[in-house]
């Protein structure tokens, strides 16, 4: 917490007038530095709170945890809708060695449309969301699907 918060000053100190967001992890990040999900996500919240850091809210990251680790995403999204959200995205993935991976590779999962459901009355009308394809781009009209579905989505 007393670490990131640091960070985040220093950043803020260096470059007061830019805009500046920190994303959610996904818990294999965690894993590697031996940090609990839960206790992450007190410290992250704490470290935001009071930044001028807003939070790159990664949806997909979220769907992710709960897939591998079994963290319910609609808990911790509870947790970031407290946070400021500047910007959101979502990506598809796929499961490798019976591990499932935010690729950027595949087509939006239900389970992060429904979570976007969840976090639009949340967020101002500035907040940007950006549908993350990395590898292996579809034909255009998929993409096109994806972004009037997001439209609509954002819409209600």
């Amino acid at each position: 917490n007393s670490v990131l918060r640091r960070k985040l000053e220093r950043i803020r100190e260096e470059l007061p007038h830019l805009p500046f967001l920190i994303e959610n992890v996904s818990a294999p990040f965690l894993v590697e530095l031996k940090t609990p999900m839960t206790s992450f996500v007190s410290h992250f919240s704490q470290a935001i709170q009071g930044s001028h850091a807003q939070v790159l809210l990664d949806l997909s990251n979220l769907v992710a945890n709960e897939i591998n680790f079994g963290i319910d995403a609609d808990i911790e999204l509870g947790h970031m809708l407290q946070l400021p959200i500047g910007e959101i995205h979502l990506a598809g993935g796929h499961e490798e060695n019976g591990f499932f991976r935010d690729s950027h590779a595949a087509p939006v999962s239900e389970r992060s449309w429904n979570l976007l459901r969840k976090t639009v009355p949340h967020i101002s009308s500035d907040c940007m969301i950006l549908i993350e394809r990395e590898q292996e781009h579809p034909e255009w009209d998929v993409m096109e699907r994806e972004l009037s579905y997001a439209r609509r989505i954002t819409e209600l």
